[in-house]
């Protein structure tokens, strides 16, 4: 498989593999070592999707051997993906990757959750059941979370549906810091008011826990308008877990 060297800067290196929405992204922490990300961009959307963003490698000596950028191989052969790192001789990695797993991935963010020798991952999925190819991937979307390979925690209904009685963005992305994470999407409450949302959750040792709910609006006939944000806590809505929190839930918060 052909790579071609497309980012001349000395921090990082994209390579375009044959498979042109397979791409991998060499991150230069320093001379001697660095990070791989592989990642596959849809080509209906231009959404780009993490496949794997936990590879790293160490330069063998370059002061004395040189500096040496890794080569990669990547195969796809009916569902599967296989990817193969080089550097100089030594081998890297030998990964595969299910394919209808990853186009099925809307969104993909990794974090450790202030836990340093475990990983997690949260992955929002394609909502295939509808026919509209944009609101398979804005509306009523699966949520997962890994514990390392791992399913740990998932929820099929914390994303907001669509509304028919107005126009809203939908699911938007997912943000972490230390141990919380929010799912952020827009809904709206009627033809004018579009509503973001912000849905806060805590992870507490080996639960997660809805945290704080918000919402911010904006009229579209009247820009003008200021309207006040509203947030929730566990004072207003109790103890809920991340599998037990719905959109219909977060709806009906007063």
């Amino acid at each position: 498989m052909k790579f071609y060297y497309e980012n001349p800067e000395i921090v990082f290196h994209l390579y375009k593999s044959d498979i042109g929405n397979i791409v991998i992204l060499i991150e230069g922490r320093d001379y001697y070592g660095s990070n791989l990300g592989v990642y596959y961009i849809d080509n209906k959307t231009n959404k780009i999707i993490e496949i794997d963003d936990t590879l790293t490698y160490t330069q063998d000596d370059p002061e004395t051997k040189g500096f040496k950028l890794p080569k990669a191989e990547i195969i796809k052969k009916e569902d599967e993906l296989k990817c193969t790192i080089y550097l100089g001789n030594k081998l890297l990695y030998d990964k595969n990757y299910e394919m209808s797993t990853i186009e099925k991935t809307v969104f993909k963010i990794n974090s450790d959750f202030n836990n340093y020798k475990t990983k997690y991952s949260i992955e929002v999925l394609k909502n295939s059941s509808d026919k509209d190819a944009y609101d398979q991937l804005h509306f009523n979307l699966p949520v997962r979370i890994y514990k390392g390979n791992t399913l740990w925690k998932s929820n099929d209904h914390l994303i907001f549906d669509k509304r028919n009685s107005c126009i809203s963005e939908g699911f938007s992305t997912v943000v972490m810091k230390n141990n919380y994470f929010t799912i952020e999407h827009q809904d709206c409450s009627d033809y004018n008011i579009l509503v973001n949302a912000y849905i806060t959750f805590k992870v507490s040792g080996n639960e997660v826990f809805l945290y704080k709910y918000g919402e911010s609006y904006f009229d579209k006939s009247n820009h003008e308008r200021n309207i006040p944000t509203k947030t929730w806590t566990e004072k207003n809505f109790g103890k809920i877990k991340f599998e037990e929190v719905t959109a219909e839930l977060l709806q009906k918060l007063e």
